[in-house]
């Protein structure tokens, strides 16, 4: 794998040697000081141009960034799925190369620049020949620091939370493992996740960022393995499992949250759930 000034160094390069090319910028976990600095991090690039379809139509100057063993460009895809893209503002290349190194560079023109430059608290200026990029903060993740929720929204997860519990037994009772999985790990879940997230923040005076999708909260929760008992194996008997250790998890961690910023937790929510569960598992499953 090259290294990080090999691959700054490119993309400098690629930058000065282009008169489309106006500006370069990073964001991203290279540029978050609280993130742990690892050789799997991303580049995430961003190149402001004045033709965003030229950079589009001929792609000679990726050859630099060296041999790519897989590439995704999310706005082709999106529009083959009937999705709009407007390819005069910004387009879109995910590169893994073959020597390990990912970059995921995005294409703007000069005016998106000039409206969205700094709006993302991750930012470190690379390059600028047309002083497009205005003075902005040192880098820093303040922006993603998990926001302390109202009352309402702490009601809205747990209520999607045991709502949405009740899609997960019926699918299971349905024998449709499919769609009880994709309930559970897309909608249930996640919002264990978040309340969790809540918590780990309230704990932390509100001033942390956890990633996403709560990457980090391995470093905030005393006793993680009590979390991973949350995630279901492909079985039946092994989502049971799981949705009984979120239930637990869920209920204990909402309870802790409502007292710490004094909200109200609607037990009666989690017991209507408990009960259909119940009913489920003994009408059905048995």
């Amino acid at each position: 794998m090259r290294s990080e000034r090999q691959i700054m160094d490119t993309i400098l390069s690629v930058v000065k040697s282009s008169d489309n090319i106006r500006a370069a910028y990073m964001n991203g976990s290279r540029t978050n000081p609280n993130v742990e600095k690892d050789e799997l991090r991303d580049y995430d690039i961003v190149f402001s141009v004045n033709d965003v379809r030229r950079m589009i139509n001929g792609r000679k100057w990726l050859k630099p960034f060296g041999d790519i063993a897989i590439m995704q460009e999310p706005d082709s895809v999106d529009m083959a799925w009937g999705e709009n893209a407007d390819l005069n503002k910004s387009y879109t290349f995910l590169m893994l190369f073959r020597d390990h190194v990912r970059i995921d560079l995005h294409i703007e023109s000069s005016d998106v620049t000039k409206a969205v430059y700094g709006s993302d608290s991750l930012t470190v200026p690379l390059y600028d020949k047309d002083g497009l990029l205005s003075p902005i903060p040192a880098s820093n993740d303040s922006m993603y620091n998990v926001a302390k929720p109202t009352a309402e929204q702490f009601a809205g997860c747990c209520n999607e939370f045991y709502w949405c519990m009740n899609n997960v037994a019926k699918g299971i009772a349905r024998r449709q493992l499919p769609y009880a999985m994709w309930m559970y790990n897309s909608v249930v879940h996640p919002m264990l996740i978040k309340l969790l997230s809540y918590r780990a923040a309230m704990e932390n005076g509100f001033s942390i960022s956890l990633g996403m999708s709560g990457k980090y909260l391995e470093r905030y929760i005393p006793h993680f393995e009590v979390l991973t008992r949350t995630y279901a194996a492909g079985s039946y008997d092994a989502l049971w499992m799981a949705i009984d250790a979120a239930m637990e998890l869920f209920s204990r961690t909402a309870a802790t949250m409502a007292e710490g910023l004094d909200y109200e937790y609607r037990q009666d929510w989690e017991q209507a759930i408990r009960d259909y569960i119940e009913y489920i598992k003994n009408g059905y499953t048995n």
